[in-house]
């Protein structure tokens, strides 16, 4: 059975079908924000190309983009629903970590100005998520933390092989509550 990897956190689109440790098929769309329009038709491309059955779906859960988030948890939910898979999830901001041991600060971009971030400890969450500006990660940084992730790197994304390597590590769980980092406007 195929493992189904779905990642909508940071306005772009990421899906792969994987089967025991291996990624047989991955598509990436840089449309951003688009994912509502795009994410069902890049499964079932996907799907075609293989005679696997999805029995398990993990997905990125936050924190990243509020309606990209929503987007991917519901399809996985009812996909969920429809063929009776297991749904799985990850933070992005874990997914952004894997490389690195030791103790560091990974960041998202979260707006203008302004990142979503998490101290990790090999690998671990350390602490909850929090929205620093830029200067409050440079003045970590500049108090010996090291900083990873977005601040460093803006160009960075959860590739399917880092989430699937999480998976069988048993870094995801069951819980489908979206990190959302910032407060609600209601």
């Amino acid at each position: 059975m195929a493992i189904l990897i779905i990642d909508t956190c940071f306005g772009y689109l990421s899906i792969a079908l994987a089967v025991d440790d291996k990624i047989l098929h991955k598509t990436e769309v840089e449309n951003l924000n688009q994912q509502s329009k795009l994410l069902a038709a890049a499964v079932d491309k996907i799907m075609q190309k293989s005679s696997e059955k999805i029995s398990t779906v993990v997905i990125t859960k936050g924190p990243g983009s509020f309606t990209g988030i929503r987007i991917g948890l519901a399809f996985a939910l009812g996909l969920q629903a429809a063929i009776n898979c297991e749904v799985f999830t990850i933070s992005s901001l874990a997914t952004l970590n894997l490389n690195y041991t030791g103790e560091n600060i990974v960041t998202a971009k979260a707006g203008v100005g302004s990142y979503f971030s998490q101290k990790f400890h090999d690998h671990k969450e350390n602490g909850a998520i929090q929205v620093l500006t830029e200067q409050e990660i440079e003045d970590l940084s500049s108090n010996g933390h090291t900083i990873l992730g977005h601040y460093k790197d803006p160009n960075l994304k959860p590739s399917p092989e880092i989430i699937l390597k999480l998976f069988k590590a048993g870094a995801c769980t069951e819980d489908l509550t979206p990190l959302y980092a910032k407060d609600s406007y209601f």
